[in-house]
């Protein structure tokens, strides 16, 4: 159905803009923020201060599956909540 396609396409563009973003988005760090704090922490540490994911997995004592299984997840929750904001009207740029 289109609102899952269109779900999964967020969710694409979400996890490869990443790397462009460089903490200045003000939404998005809200939408970070309100992650459950192993989620939180892998996007924070992975994304924004751009740590080593083999660094990251040993900090948090996670297993390689859980960490993927977790980003995963983070990166869903973060673009529901991108769509939710944006059919709520909230302005959402990226900043370059």
């Amino acid at each position: 159905n289109q609102a899952a396609r269109q779900n999964r396409e967020q969710i694409e563009t979400i996890s490869t803009d990443w790397s462009g973003w460089n903490g200045s988005n003000i939404v998005l760090g809200y939408c970070v923020s309100q992650l459950p704090k192993p989620l939180s922490t892998i996007i924070q540490e992975l994304y924004i201060r751009g740590k080593e994911r083999k660094d990251i997995i040993l900090e948090l004592g996670l297993s390689e599956s859980t960490f993927r299984r977790y980003r995963q997840k983070a990166i869903e929750d973060l673009a529901e909540m991108y769509l939710a904001l944006q059919s709520a009207g909230v302005v959402l740029e990226w900043d370059d």
